[in-house]
């Protein structure tokens, strides 16, 4: 293995999981300088599996744990556009909040903060990729115009390939 790559937060948005938070906080006493019995606020990342923060958490962390010489990389998922799959399963694009009034781009600074905070490089393909998949000049991009501008096409994936390509070439490499 060369490099572990985690592309997450388009689903946890469809399914509405809340956010809940990065962090955990409690006030601990510490010495500092000397000074015994100072207390001070203490924070360790939110491991709670069912919010999304717990849950990128809990994966990060074992894959640090797991993986300790390996680059892992964190990648943001591109633009949703209106998909419907069948009459139970109709996705509007993501200029709409899901079922909790969140919008994509709040998953989006999440698995930003959780990947700096765990020392793992980012590709930000909501914001890099230039896929916008619900204009018609983006058509080429996506799977299927009609029914499915939710997931790239073979040209988008090209794309999103280059696009990852170029990031990738520009990381420190791994440990080993």
């Amino acid at each position: 293995v060369d490099a572990i790559m985690i592309f997450a937060g388009t689903n946890d948005f469809n399914a509405s999981v809340t956010l809940g938070r990065m962090f955990d906080e409690e006030v601990k006493v510490v010495e500092i300088d000397g000074k015994l019995n100072v207390k001070r606020k203490h924070r360790t990342p939110s491991m709670d599996a069912d919010t999304f923060y717990g849950r990128i958490n809990r994966v990060l962390q074992l894959l640090k744990e797991t993986y300790p010489a390996k680059q892992i990389i964190v990648l943001t998922p591109i633009h949703r556009g209106y998909a419907t799959f069948g009459p139970g399963n109709i996705q509007p694009d993501d200029s709409y909040c899901n079922a909790i009034g969140l919008y994509l781009e709040s998953y989006v600074e999440a698995l930003k903060l959780a990947a700096t905070w765990w020392s793992m490089p980012i590709i930000d393909l909501y914001g890099e990729s230039g896929i916008m998949p619900n204009l018609q000049s983006q058509t080429p991009y996506i799977y299927q115009a009609d029914t499915d501008r939710l997931h790239p096409g073979s040209v988008g994936h090209y794309h999103i390939a280059k696009t990852m390509q170029y990031r990738l070439q520009s990381l420190t490499p791994c440990f080993e």
